[in-house]
């Protein structure tokens, strides 16, 4: 079951509204002001379009980074870097992303502006943690904790122990996480930064749940209601309204479990809140499955899926989008900068040629006038081949990466399909038990039950879901099946589906719950498998599924 955090897990974030007015203002500024206070403009707009927009924020960003340059303002450039950084940390470039902040802290030591050290230092903790490094990360941020206290920035300082109780968090040890985002809480009380407030709150319950406690969980998920109400933040309250539906589903109190999923979903509704009315259907399905009553379930459960699998499809394709504009972008700014250069270079041989020319003409006259032309022209034709080599290098780095980046997400979207496929499974073969149970017994409506049971079979073995699996699996694979069947025309489609899932390092019971057959039989397959190919007993098939491409 399922509760919703703010932010992904326990990140005390708020995103800035993009507010017309607003934005019109700063848009006036942009045009109106000069020096720093432009450079401040055009970070401002930047922030209203980082989330919603990277390309916009990114063209914000250089034309401040440019400005900066210009005037020799080193802190915009420290802050170009730091917010190029979150774009590519929002998408996941985590390594990219610990560059741009890396140089941006260079400055900012240079210029000794401890604030901007101790933000960046965060930052860097967030990478880590999200590539699992929770020790490194933890370094990070107590470095920005000792820094926030040593300049005496409250809202830092509550941030920083707030990031330290996330590291906690994957490691399952609850009570650290509350001890850390309590002492943030408290600070947060202290400046009365009321959204932190709720968040901390929220975050607590949700440990809270994890330990067992439920009843401290309500008592924090209710004291977060209140403020998030009171701030009319609609969002974090259905958001809440549904983690106090579930909880009230693990407690069993039906009745309370459903007054609440309706208010949730009645917001998700509202404000057209496609994730959230998601986790609405996914916490109904679980609350019907708990009182038996299976066809709900069902029902809630097939909403559910529709749901996931249109906004997987969107926020795929969005992201795709997302992450080629910024390609085209940085690949733009590429091109300028060695424009750049190439006119630079072209100015200096200019003022050389004319000084040499006249040399020239006063000592040697027309000989060497033209022995001069030819190594002026030798040298431009090693620089154009210089420039060539440099451009098709820079071509080939950025075909490398966006490969990279296209086979990452191709990977991603086959684990989320598989995950998808699995947990429905799960879930089917979950509602299979429970009607064989009920329809043991001779009661009138036993056949009734027993033809959803046998439609529940049917639905776990669609052909549909294995020809999405293949066409995900072949972008990511190309032709493993095909060269499969050359080598062992013998195979059979349910072999074939095996080889696939061991080729993604499937566990032998998730491969069971897949083909819809007992770990014994897939064990028995695996060994038919490996006899059609005459494997030796010391081959192991996961290592040569792996090498079979190679």
């Amino acid at each position: 079951m399922y509760l919703y955090l703010f932010v992904g897990l326990l990140y005390i974030l708020s995103t800035p509204t993009l507010d017309e007015t607003e934005f019109d203002s700063l848009q006036r500024q942009i045009e109106q002001q000069t020096g720093i206070e432009k450079v401040d403009a055009l970070f401002e707009a930047a922030e209203l379009y980082i989330d919603r927009n990277p390309r916009e924020a990114l063209s914000y960003i250089k034309e401040a980074s440019l400005l900066s340059d210009e005037i020799h303002y080193s802190l915009g450039k420290a802050k170009a870097h730091e917010k190029k950084g979150v774009i590519h940390f929002n998408f996941g470039n985590f390594e990219k992303a610990i560059k741009f902040f890396l140089e941006a802290r260079k400055i900012y030591d240079d210029i000794n502006d401890l604030q901007g050290i101790a933000s960046v230092n965060n930052n860097l903790g967030k990478c880590y943690r999200e590539m699992s490094n929770y020790s490194k990360a933890m370094q990070f941020h107590e470095k920005a904790l000792e820094i926030n206290q040593q300049i005496n920035y409250q809202k830092g300082i509550a941030d920083s122990y707030n990031n330290l109780g996330i590291c906690f968090y994957p490691r399952e040890e609850y009570n650290k996480v509350i001890e850390y985002i309590e002492k943030g809480m408290q600070i947060y009380r202290e400046i009365d930064d009321k959204e932190g407030i709720a968040a901390a709150l929220n975050n607590i319950a949700i440990c809270y749940s994890s330990l067992g406690d439920y009843s401290k969980a309500l008592s924090f998920f209710e004291q977060s209601l209140v403020i998030n109400r009171k701030l009319n933040r609609k969002g974090p309250v259905g958001q809440i309204l549904n983690n106090i539906g579930n909880l009230y589903v693990w407690l069993g109190n039906t009745q309370k479990a459903k007054y609440y999923l309706k208010q949730s979903e009645s917001i998700s509704r509202a404000l057209n809140n496609r994730n959230l009315l998601k986790i609405n259907y996914e916490a109904f399905a679980n609350l019907y499955l708990s009182i038996e009553d299976y066809e709900k379930a069902i029902n809630y459960y097939v909403k559910y899926s529709k749901l996931k699998d249109s906004l997987f499809s969107e926020h795929s394709d969005e992201r795709i989008a997302k992450m080629q504009a910024i390609y085209d972008l940085e690949a733009k700014e590429q091109q300028i900068e060695l424009l750049e250069k190439d006119n630079l270079l072209k100015k200096r041989d200019n003022n050389i040629l004319f000084i040499i020319l006249s040399s020239i003409a006063i000592v040697a006259g027309l000989i060497v006038y033209t022995l001069l032309v030819k190594i002026k022209n030798s040298r431009n034709k090693q620089l154009l081949l210089e420039k060539e080599k440099e451009i098709a290098k820079l071509n080939s780095k950025r075909q490398k990466e966006n490969f990279e980046r296209e086979m990452d997400m191709k990977n991603r979207e086959l684990a989320s399909f598989t995950m998808h496929v699995l947990n429905k499974n799960q879930l089917l073969i979950q509602l299979k038990d429970h009607l064989e149970e009920v329809s043991s017994s001779e009661d009138k409506d036993v056949k009734v039950l027993k033809q959803l049971r046998s439609s529940i079979e049917q639905t776990i073995d669609l052909d549909k879901d294995w020809e999405s699996f293949a066409t995900h699996f072949e972008k990511v694979h190309p032709k493993f099946f095909e060269k499969l069947l050359d080598q062992y025309p013998d195979l059979t489609k349910k072999e074939l589906k095996q080889c696939a899932y061991v080729r993604m390092n499937l566990s032998t019971k998730e491969i069971a719950t897949l083909l819809n057959i007992t770990v014994r039989g897939v064990e028995k397959a695996r060994s038919r498998i490996r006899n059609k190919m005459n494997l030796e007993k010391e081959v192991d098939f996961y290592d040569f599924l792996q090498n079979f491409l190679k």
